[in-house]
């Protein structure tokens, strides 16, 4: 993870930082990679040791006091043990540290980020308290700081911690918590910085986009040739780029860099245009409404509308592949796209939580990209600051929504319910549950019970659709876990081979029907008259071998059945002749049931 931005106050530029203790010198870039391996080193003695110990001394993994780096690798390390005390249930406070690191509370810079992050971890663990108190006992600035206690009161939260139920089970009081901050949160919006300030080195040109969480800013980098990035600015929690930060993958947003200055969390981004998936929902739905038939080729030229123009001038055309296929197809490209990125995080143990519209851009290169990954929760080794539970409640699963209520992780299957919601608004255009307003709570129970149904029958998929796309999306929204894709690594490889026309290898039951479209499919020289009579004759010939087969099946039952009788008649008409001294009518009864007996198995 690359720290260079913690260490820069908003007004200054990177050459005018000065420290108490550093004897006047900058930070080379030597130092700053000492600076990373000193963090680096107690973030993995803590992984190591286990989150529940106690023993390890933060005061070991810092550098000599007159290093140049002491005040970033003291302000870093006692940030971190100061976060993760505080998560397995110690309530210490920045002035607990004063002993130890006294040249920290010389520096105010230092001074203040550590005091914001008590401030921050107060609010998580229920007990907040007011900005203002900080800025009476140390005489720093908290303007800039997110209100937590006006936000707490506007949440209307009267309760901290664990509540416990009448039926005694607790309700994790911290997730519930923390998506009423999102909504609150979006007041302190109007309170972050504004198009034309500088931040850390960033010149902010333009708002991408916001949401509850964070401000996306299109900014240029002065310290690297000005060149134009996205700055994403958060006034919550962020452990995005410590996760980003292994996750290599085309179909993911990379991180540059990430910090924080004055309260906000910084996350510098490449800029890859603003396009979103919402975006291109929004325009398909207008489309239809004006009753515009969709293709591939709407996919495309609504993408290329929304693109800015600088960024249509250097990847013209990178859709433009979306015109040679349907507008079915178009669209599990897309997803496919999302499902491998989505597979690299699920193979690290990460999953995404907040998959939505939103947050999957659809980069100006033609690459589909998931975004904010800032509520992730890593599963494979538990890290000082667990990411809370949260997401969009429209797409989330039955199981996140109960999570956001009493508590619980997350799953790969989470992240795969979210991605069959989005599969199927885009096909059908409509959302698969219907949307609630109100009391959060209320809302989210509401939902629970709208997906614990069965799932949707998605019928109103463009005509000529396969059943097996309908296949794919319900199994992405069975209400159980168990009966969903395991991970997006079976769903993307499903969604591949349907592209590729190939029968699905996860979700069983392929009609007839749709494994001989999917033959015709594979076989593009199906356009001529006679090519297709062939085509619907094959079609035709496995409908009329299939009935064939069942013909012989009935055959064979009913030529045993009459074998059987004719066994017994026989043995009548034997019976019947062998009594010496006959009558003639006798025997011509015996002949006569002998002679039906034959008739019975075809032999006249």
């Amino acid at each position: 993870m690359n720290r260079n931005l913690h260490s820069l106050p908003d007004h200054a530029a990177p050459d005018q930082v000065r420290h108490p203790g550093s004897r006047g010198k900058r930070p080379q870039a030597s130092d700053l990679t000492d600076l990373d391996s000193y963090v680096d080193a107690f973030e993995t003695a803590i992984l190591q040791s286990g989150l529940e110990s106690k023993s390890i001394d933060y005061r070991q993994y810092l550098p000599d006091v007159t290093s140049p780096i002491y005040l970033d690798v003291a302000g870093e390390v006692v940030r971190i043990d100061l976060e993760t005390r505080w998560s397995r249930g110690e309530h210490v406070t920045v002035e607990s540290y004063r002993p130890h690191v006294t040249e920290l509370f010389a520096d105010t810079d230092s001074l203040s980020e550590l005091l914001f992050e008590e401030y921050r971890q107060r609010y998580l663990a229920g007990t907040p308290v007011p900005r203002h108190q900080y800025a009476e006992r140390y005489g720093i600035s908290t303007s800039s700081w997110p209100d937590y206690d006006t936000v707490a009161r506007s949440a209307d939260k009267t309760k901290h911690g664990p509540v416990t139920r009448p039926d005694g089970s607790e309700r994790n009081e911290r997730s519930t918590n923390s998506l009423r901050f999102a909504a609150a949160t979006i007041e302190q919006l109007g309170r972050m910085p504004e198009i034309g300030e500088s931040l850390n080195g960033f010149q902010l040109v333009d708002v991408l986009g916001e949401g509850a969480f964070a401000r996306v800013y299109l900014a240029r980098q002065s310290q690297l040739g000005n060149r134009r990035v996205a700055l994403k600015v958060s006034t919550s929690p962020s452990v995005e780029a410590d996760r980003l930060a292994i996750l290599q993958h085309t179909n993911i947003v990379p991180i540059y860099s990430s910090g924080r200055s004055a309260g906000w969390d910084l996350v510098c981004m490449p800029y890859l245009g603003s396009v979103t998936l919402r975006d291109l929902l929004h325009d398909l739905q207008a489309a239809a409404s004006r009753g515009e038939s969709l293709s591939g080729q709407s996919v495309r030229e609504c993408i290329d509308a929304r693109e800015h123009p600088s960024q249509r001038e250097i990847y013209a055309d990178s859709y433009r592949h979306l015109d040679r296929r349907t507008y079915t197809d178009a669209i599990l490209w897309i997803i496919a796209k999302i499902s491998d990125g989505l597979t690299r995080a699920h193979e690290l143990g990460i999953v995404h939580g907040d998959l939505k519209p939103a947050n999957i851009l659809l980069a100006s290169d033609g690459e589909p990209r998931i975004l904010d990954f800032n509520l992730s929760q890593f599963n494979a080794t538990e890290v000082p600051t667990r990411a809370l539970v949260g997401g969009t409640l429209p797409y989330m699963s039955p199981q996140q929504l109960q999570a956001t209520l009493v508590g619980g992780d997350l799953t790969p299957q989470d992240d795969v319910y979210s991605l069959g919601v989005i599969a199927y608004e885009l096909l059908t255009l409509k959302p698969p549950f219907p949307r609630h307003e109100g009391e959060f709570e209320v809302v989210a129970h509401q939902m629970m019970d709208d997906r614990r149904q069965v799932p949707p029958m998605v019928y109103r998929v463009p005509q000529g659709t396969l059943g097996s796309v309908r296949t794919i999306v319900s199994k992405c929204l069975t209400p159980p876990p168990a009966g969903r894709y395991a991970t997006a690594l079976p769903l993307a490889e499903d969604l591949h081979r349907q592209l590729r026309n190939e029968r699905l290898r996860h979700t069983p039951g392929e009609t007839l029907r749709d494994r001989a479209n999917k033959w015709v499919r594979r076989h593009p020289r199906v356009t001529s008259a006679g090519t297709v009579t062939l085509a619907a004759a094959l079609v035709v010939g496995l409908l009329v071998a299939g009935m064939v087969r069942q013909a012989r099946v009935v055959a064979q039952q009913s030529a045993t059945e009459s074998f059987h009788v004719f066994q017994d008649e026989q043995k009548t008409a034997r019976a019947m002749l062998a009594i010496s001294g006959l009558d003639p009518g006798t025997i011509q009864n015996a002949i006569a049931t002998a002679e039906n007996a034959l008739l019975r198995i075809h032999v006249s």
